[in-house]
């Protein structure tokens, strides 16, 4: 039972029923895990000397985070929610913008949980809600299994990627606009 629909219930009127056991400990489990979160978030907030949009998700593998945007939705830092009372940062994606076409320059972290895939699709949301027309990575691949890698990672999420020198691959989405944002 999930703790805030424990709180919400009506107690019963008979004093003569008792709450089985399975209740308390899922309770237990839930307070547990609610102050695992808040240790965590708590770090990451003491942590930031800029300010940033904090944005709780959870990943396409089913893990809870915790997204710190820089003001110019430039640097996204990924803290999962569970586990990490120490707040360490599980995948930072930094990225330049340049006209109309911002590039990711860094990418670092990742489990393969969830948390590019979330970082790069929130890239591609303000690209769309800004009016930037593209989103470009360059990488570097040594090996024939690294760029099978970034080049399946890349393609999963809707990039085009391809083969620019020998060891040189580049990865670009072309952003649809958004219907919200005014033509200048």
């Amino acid at each position: 039972m999930k703790l805030f629909d424990f709180l919400k219930r009506n107690p019963e009127k008979t004093p003569d029923k008792a709450t089985p056991i399975v209740e308390y400990l899922d309770m237990e489990q839930t307070l547990k895990r609610t102050k695992e979160r808040f240790k965590c978030v708590t770090a990451v907030l003491e942590r930031q000397n800029k300010p940033c949009i904090y944005e709780f998700h959870t990943t396409s593998k089913g893990v809870p985070v915790l997204l710190c945007i820089d003001a110019f939705a430039t640097e996204i830092e990924i803290y999962n929610l569970n586990t990490n009372p120490d707040a360490e940062c599980r995948l930072k994606v930094k990225a330049e913008t340049t006209g109309e076409v911002i590039r990711i320059v860094q990418i670092t972290g990742g489990m393969r949980m969830g948390h590019g895939r979330l970082a790069v699709s929130r890239l591609v949301q303000h690209c769309t809600n800004t009016g930037v027309k593209r989103l470009e990575c360059t990488f570097m691949a040594t090996s024939d299994e690294t760029a099978e890698i970034f080049s399946y990672f890349f393609t999963k999420i809707g990039f085009h990627v391809f083969n620019a020198e020998r060891n040189v691959w580049v990865a670009h989405y072309h952003v649809e606009p958004s219907k919200n944002v005014s033509k200048q």
